[in-house]
Parts: C-alpha cells; sequence; structure tokens
C-alpha cells in the first residue's frame, strides 16, 4: 500500500499523505500514514528486490510454520536446498537429476 502511495504521487505529482488498507477480519479500514520513514522502508525493499533479480540469487526460504498454508508453497518449495534463480529455469534434460 505505501509503495502505490509512491507511485501515485510520482506519477500525478501531487500530495498523498496516506493510503488505506480494509480489514476483513474486523471490517474496517485503517489509515496509514505514509511518512519519510516508511517511504525510505520502501525504498530500501525495492533495492534489495533490485538487486536479488540482478544477482540471480533466490533467497533463503523461512521454512517455518508460516509455509503449510501458504498458497505459493507449490512454487517456493521451502524444504529444498538453496539455488540460483538462473538454475530454477534452466532447461532439464530427461533423467537429470537437479
Amino acid at each position: 500500500m505505501a509503495a502505490q502511495v509512491l507511485c501515485l504521487r510520482e506519477m500525478f505529482d501531487v500530495s498523498v499523505p496516506h493510503g488505506e488498507v480494509f480489514a476483513g477480519r474486523d471490517r474496517k479500514h485503517h489509515l496509514v500514514l505514509v511518512d519519510a520513514e516508511l517511504e525510505q522502508a520502501v525504498l530500501s525493499a525495492v533495492e534489495d528486490l533490485r538487486r536479488g533479480i540482478l544477482g540471480s540469487v533466490v533467497p533463503l526460504p523461512v521454512n517455518d510454520r508460516r509455509c503449510v498454508r501458504c498458497s505459493l508453497r507449490p512454487g517456493c518449495i521451502p524444504e529444498t536446498r538453496p539455488q540460483r534463480a538462473v538454475d530454477l529455469f534452466a532447461p532439464r534434460i530427461p533423467g537429470d537429476c537437479p
């Protein structure tokens, strides 16, 4: 949500001081102030992501109790060994071991 606020600021050159998140659990909208500290956290996360993509290294999975019900688990497979991103998408020869 904070990244969306930053995009709106940039795209329309307007002041967007906050965003709102709707939480289904309590069925309420929650106002989130996007201040300089949160903006820096978003920019830092974007830079980390950029470095990860350019470095072709998949971060180590956490593989804790959160993984049990995660919809991304089939693609993540956190119990496997870490691999380089380029290796994950390399063509495989039938009968080849990973």
